[in-house]
């Protein structure tokens, strides 16, 4: 506590008053003042002595937290994100994992109300054969923010990376450095962002204007190439349209298809370029080193997870009243598609939807 009323260069009292609402109305700080506690708390990693403030008479603050039990590693690193921010304004989090099931996700919504949580961020629910009816489930429930935009036409606040951006840069860096067969490789399901992210490949496309250009979209059975009868299924469908360039879903199908090319005597990025749609630690890592998307998950959660709070603490109607925010992704070059051997990144901000 005194390392961030220093930090912050305020007084302890201040800095408690912000962190655990302590002084009654004898101490007042602006909201300014308020942020800059809050994000040196973050910075420093600060967590709440949960039991001494429970001996003191202080009731527990929840935050409920809808996460699918099988998604990807880095909904992971979203979920301690969204917890350092939630420790830096006293709350602790009340986590549901489901998985495909609206019987679930109800559930935990009906537990959030009987826990009087107050406020909730969803990152599981859009399954295509029952995502429009989630948000309904947490109508009752103030302060809710969705990451990634929700099925159906209901108007919530939500928290996405811009997936049409994310197939539009990937497109573009291929279409920039000679690629002019292009097959992008996604999985059957429908989920909007994919949808989005077909869009932007396309739009890539059509901004180019070579008549030359063949863009090609490859509908596996998994979301992702991880293993090996998948990347034989992949490679022996695609081969054959002649590509100079495939676009997968993440580095950890790119490292996959990778091998696969390899093994049959194919260079990347000599004769197939790759590039992935989602970047991974690992990725800068492997030999080549994976040319990919940084679709910003960590800036998602941490703007998922003020918009909450700023709900909580009265938010203007133009923060709850937003369609949405997305986060602008970035191009990470690396060597798999041939562009430079040195990693190199293209900084973009958030907007609104």
């Amino acid at each position: 506590m005194e390392d961030i009323a220093r930090q912050a260069r305020v007084s302890r009292a201040t800095a408690a008053k912000v962190l655990f609402n302590t002084g009654g109305s004898n101490t007042r700080v602006s909201k300014a003042t308020a942020e800059r506690v809050r994000r040196i708390a973050e910075k420093l990693d600060y967590r709440p002595h949960v039991a001494a403030q429970q001996l003191a008479g202080k009731p527990t603050r929840l935050i409920g937290v809808i996460l699918d039990a099988k998604a990807p590693n880095q909904f992971t690193r979203t979920l301690v994100d969204i917890e350092q921010i939630a420790a830096a304004r006293n709350f602790l989090l009340l986590v549901g994992y489901v998985n495909d099931s609206l019987d679930q996700i109800a559930e935990y919504a009906k537990e959030f109300r009987g826990r009087e949580v107050e406020g909730v961020i969803c990152l599981s629910h859009n399954y295509p054969e029952f995502g429009q009816h989630v948000p309904a489930l947490f109508r009752g429930i103030p302060n809710t923010v969705f990451v990634r935009k929700p099925l159906g036409g209901e108007s919530v606040p939500y928290v996405t990376p811009d997936f049409e951006r994310v197939g539009y840069l990937g497109t573009k860096h291929l279409l920039d450095h000679g690629r002019r067969r292009i097959v992008v490789l996604r999985s059957q399901s429908r989920y909007e962002g994919m949808l989005d992210w077909e869009a932007g490949c396309q739009r890539a496309v059509e901004e180019s204007g070579l008549p030359s250009v063949r863009s090609f979209i490859w509908r596996g059975p998994s979301l992702r190439i991880n293993r090996r009868r998948l990347v034989d299924h992949c490679l022996d469908e695609v081969l054959p349209l002649k590509p100079d360039a495939l676009f997968p879903s993440n580095d950890e199908s790119a490292v996959w298809i990778i091998r696969g090319l390899y093994e049959r005597g194919i260079r990347v990025p000599q004769d197939i370029a790759v590039v992935s749609g989602s970047r991974q630690p690992f990725g800068l890592g492997a030999i080549p080193a994976i040319t990919s998307i940084d679709q910003r998950e960590r800036a998602v959660a941490k703007r998922a997870a003020k918009m909450v709070f700023e709900m909580i603490e009265g938010a203007t109607p133009a923060v709850r009243e937003s369609p949405g925010i997305l986060v602008k992704p970035r191009l990470v070059v690396a060597e798999s598609c041939g562009a430079r051997k040195k990693a190199s990144i293209q900084q973009a901000k958030p907007r609104k939807a």
